[in-house]
Parts: C-alpha cells; sequence; structure tokens
C-alpha cells in the first residue's frame, strides 16, 4: 500500500479528512481507504466490495474511492493509447531503414 501512500492523493484524502474529523481520528481513516482502495483495484470481481470497505468511516469516503478508481482508469488509459501510439511511430519511422529491393536469393 506504499504506492498510494506516498502520493499527492494522500496529501488531497488527508486534508479532505481534516475537514471536521479531529486529528487524532484522521490517520486511521486514511489508512482504512488506502487498504480499501487497494483492494478495489487489485479485486478480480469489480461488483463485488471488498472486506475492507466495509465500516462507517469508510462508508463517508465511497464517493472519494469511485473518483480515485475513475482517475486512476482514466490515467492508466492515456498513458496506454500514448504508449501504443508511439510504438506504431516508432515501427513506422523503422520501415524506413528497410533496403528499397530485397537482395537476391542465391541458389547453391
Amino acid at each position: 500500500m506504499s504506492w498510494f501512500a506516498g502520493s499527492d492523493r494522500t496529501a488531497s484524502l488527508t486534508s479532505g479528512v481534516a475537514a471536521g474529523v479531529p486529528a487524532p481520528e484522521q490517520q486511521p481513516i486514511v489508512d482504512g481507504f488506502t487498504a480499501c482502495l487497494h483492494d478495489r483495484l487489485t479485486a478480480n470481481d469489480p461488483d463485488v466490495v471488498p472486506a475492507t470497505c466495509h465500516g462507517d468511516q469508510n462508508a463517508a469516503l465511497a464517493a472519494s474511492g469511485r473518483q480515485a478508481v475513475k482517475a486512476d482508469f482514466i490515467d492508466v488509459m492515456r498513458r496506454t493509447t500514448w504508449v501504443a501510439a508511439g510504438l506504431i511511430a516508432l515501427t513506422f519511422l523503422l520501415g524506413y531503414l528497410l533496403p528499397r529491393t530485397a537482395r537476391p536469393e542465391e541458389f547453391g
């Protein structure tokens, strides 16, 4: 779960939790959200709610979880599209390195 802990999303989540929640109770909420998000992103069946996502504190963050999953999906699709476009462009450019005519085969 350290992949989420060091990101900018943790800072924005912590600032969002800070509104109306006492300081000692903020970190368990952020940790619970991080565990829930990790389990949602790695689940085999996206329709099943993981066990870490049940509870009062996680119910309050359900909208944030959906938003984070949506943002991650969009980010992954954007990167995948650019990688595919780059590979197609690279293949096209490497085609210019091929000889214009094929070498005649020598039969021995």
